[in-house]
């Protein structure tokens, strides 16, 4: 993946997803430093993402005991950490500014999402953390995983959690002495949708909203996050009309939308623009295609393909909150 990104656009996401106390976010960082020796010039991002607000409190501050270097070289800990007067030893700057870590209950919250972060992810870390959840929530969680990973991304679970009827949806690869799972649109099988929609890019009109308040407090911060879960649940879902006819156009986008929520977004990205090829180029359907490419990471086209939607709709706050996340990104 690397190899590929160096002569176009030098980016690389990953989201570790329950991360605990951050050792691996830290040891992806680490790793992408000894085989990325130009890592200044790329754009990466590390998404490190747990529902312990201890646990997230301790991996930002990145300070660690003896314990935790038990089958650590002792190169890497003399490179990467400096020792504190407590004994403890933490992680150097350049390495814990790559990280960003945040609230995320992977049983209940909504991703992928452009407001979580979670959205065009390359490289997917999942282990040990499926093996808690009950088997229709675990089927939930993967389908989840698999919509935030761009075509061609990776997902990597432990190896008791390897159980391949939960990963239908994926391409298995075996790798020696492992097991990896590869998000291929073009070879998925087809799934059953059991997911709830998610939730879209702006919130429910005339309701309650969410109240922002700038804060640099990592605990405050995840409480917001808890608010936002929260507060989710009573945003408008994407709905499509009723056809009025059946023309051609019509179906397309109704056909885009259903590619959209099974977070196959090129194909979507597709139908969109064969849909405009009839000159139907409406709001909903110009934001949609705006949101598929954000999701596969293509936030130019995106920011681009919003602003069309915008031109069409001046008075749709939606648009506006769509491309503010956008630009946020």
């Amino acid at each position: 993946m690397i190899h590929s990104r160096r002569g176009s656009e030098k980016h690389l996401r990953i989201w570790s997803a329950g991360c605990c106390t951050g050792e691996e976010p830290y040891s992806i960082a680490i790793l992408l430093s000894k085989v990325i020796p130009d890592l200044e010039g790329w754009n990466i991002t590390i998404l490190a993402t747990d529902i312990n607000p201890r646990f997230l409190q301790k991996a930002f501050e990145g300070a660690y005991r003896q314990w935790s270097f038990r089958d650590t070289p002792l190169r890497i800990k003399e490179r990467y950490f400096k020792k504190t007067r407590d004994g403890r030893f933490e992680i150097i700057p350049e390495m814990k500014k790559i990280v960003m870590f945040s609230y995320l209950n992977l049983a209940e919250d909504t991703y992928p999402s452009l407001m979580n972060n979670t959205n065009a992810m390359d490289i997917i870390f999942c282990r040990n953390v499926l093996m808690y959840f009950a088997p229709d929530r675990v089927k939930k969680v993967i389908q989840n995983l698999y919509r935030s990973l761009v075509d061609g991304g990776w997902l990597i679970v432990s190896p008791i959690e390897t159980l391949h009827v939960l990963y239908s949806q994926f391409v298995t690869v075996n790798f020696p002495d492992a097991i990896r799972y590869k998000k291929d649109s073009t070879k998925s099988q087809k799934v059953e949708d059991v997911i709830s929609k998610g939730i879209p890019f702006y919130p429910l009109r005339d309701k309650t909203k969410v109240a922002f308040q700038p804060t640099f407090d990592i605990v405050q911060e995840q409480q917001l996050q808890v608010t936002l879960s929260q507060e989710s649940r009573g945003y408008l879902h994407l709905e499509v009309e009723e056809p009025k006819t059946t023309e051609l156009p019509l179906d397309l986008y109704i056909e885009a939308l259903a590619l959209y929520e099974r977070g196959r977004y090129g194909e979507a990205t597709e139908k969109l623009i064969e849909l405009f090829s009839h000159n139907q180029e409406t709001p909903r359907a110009t934001a949609l295609l705006a949101r598929a490419y954000a999701n596969q990471g293509k936030l130019s086209k995106a920011r681009e393909w919003c602003e069309k939607a915008i031109v069409a709709d001046k008075l749709n706050p939606g648009f506006y909150y769509l491309c503010a996340t956008i630009l946020q990104e």
